[in-house]
């Protein structure tokens, strides 16, 4: 059998490095895609009235007259 990498033992399946669980993997990259899509264009909406009105307030703070066309 091949030493351990990290010197611990002769046997790998001895040393406490080796012997760790792996990392859990990550999402597939079609999840992660789907998640990024439903995310995103479930908070695109609010982000943008939010941003909007954040950019309007800090104009009006600033002293700019800001006239709102009628929707």
């Amino acid at each position: 059998m091949t030493p351990c990498a990290h010197g611990h033992a002769a046997d790998p399946r001895m040393c406490p490095t080796c012997r760790r669980a792996p990392a859990p993997a990550e999402p597939e990259p079609l999840i992660r895609g789907v998640i990024h899509d439903v995310l995103g264009n479930a908070l695109a909406p609010y982000l943008a009235d939010h941003l909007t009105r954040r950019l309007f307030d800090e104009l009006v703070a600033s002293g700019l007259e800001i006239h709102r066309r009628p929707t």
